[in-house]
């Protein structure tokens, strides 16, 4: 059994920069911490009606990073099965942040061990954000909950195991990007999201996949729970 990394050990140096966004006690005695970071090397961002966007010349997306870890610094737990380790109030908070984004990436190990929606509650169903799930090889189960929605879009380098066809049945679109190293590449994945017009994305996916998009330095902000 693999073990299961910490927040820490995953994510690395940029969370031991982080600085508080905010520290209040919330009722019932449940006390909820936010800790915020920004990637000062990216390019200038602007807000607007508590939006965060980059300007449209730039063609790349401000990218926020979420990250939910325990007091202990896991992800899940030791077996690595997936529970609420964030108190009610910080899952209001991320409905807000779904609320305020373009889109919401994440990757194909996510989705295919948690069946989550990633979609902001009591929305219409085409007026959900778009959701990106990264998966190089085609490896989705095709049952998901997320397959059966609008608005959401696989992104898949190569399909070794021919799932193509069964998953063009979902309502979700295929797209492809090239492989770097047997992953997606990043790079080419962030200018392709300009053409979906894509100014802000959140980024709810598991340590392998946020790590990697941390070392890239692709982020604009970085909030842990």
């Amino acid at each position: 059994m693999h073990a299961v990394p910490t927040a820490l050990e995953a994510f690395g140096e940029p969370i031991s920069f982080a600085i508080a966004k905010y520290d209040a006690v919330l009722p019932r005695g449940i006390e909820h911490k936010a800790f915020q970071t920004n990637n000062w090397k990216s390019v200038p961002w602007r807000s607007i009606g508590g939006r965060d966007f980059r300007p449209f010349k730039e063609k790349k997306p401000f990218i926020t990073i979420k990250v939910a870890s325990s007091i202990d610094g896991n992800t899940s737990l030791k077996g690595g099965e997936s529970k609420w380790i964030t108190s009610e109030y910080a899952r209001e908070d991320v409905q807000k942040l779904r609320a305020n984004v373009c889109a919401i990436l994440t990757g194909v190990g996510t989705v295919n061990h948690d069946n989550p929606n990633l979609n902001v509650r009591n929305r219409e169903p085409h007026k959900q954000p778009k959701r990106f799930i990264l998966d190089s090889h085609l490896s989705i189960k095709s049952d998901l909950s997320i397959l059966q929605q609008d608005n959401v879009f696989i992104v898949y380098g190569d399909d070794p195991d021919n799932n193509f066809d069964s998953l063009i049945k979902t309502k979700a679109k295929l797209v492809k990007i090239p492989l770097r190293n047997n992953q997606i590449n990043l790079s080419s994945l962030v200018s392709h999201l300009d053409e979906y017009g894509i100014n802000n994305l959140l980024v709810e996916a598991g340590p392998k996949l946020t790590a990697s998009i941390i070392e890239a330095g692709y982020y604009d902000d970085l909030i842990i729970y």
